[in-house]
């Protein structure tokens, strides 16, 4: 992937995806806009952006990557119905 997307392209589409607009962050009990304060506080390292990038892609592209992964010939009837069921399922299995 870092052949194919560079530290600049990778900031443009993290404060695209990531901003004040779209993502909070709960912080010693309080709830707030993650704008780049609140960023710089919660996220001690690049790789935790990176993560949390993911989780935004995964949970607002849901519907159109299940479309692109049917057409691709996976079995959606054996993933998870919400895309954060594997999380939560995960958590009560290993509870």
């Amino acid at each position: 992937m870092s052949e194919k997307l560079s530290g600049r392209q990778l900031k443009q589409w993290t404060d695209r995806l990531i901003n004040a607009d779209s993502v909070a962050v709960s912080m010693n009990g309080r709830d707030m806009r993650l704008d780049a304060a609140a960023r710089a506080m919660a996220f001690k390292e690049f790789t935790d952006i990176l993560e949390l990038l993911f989780h935004v892609l995964k949970v607002n592209f849901a519907s159109p990557l299940g479309r692109w992964l049917s057409r691709s010939g996976v079995d959606l009837s054996q993933l998870p119905a919400s895309p954060l069921g594997a999380i939560s399922q995960n958590s009560k299995e290993s509870s």
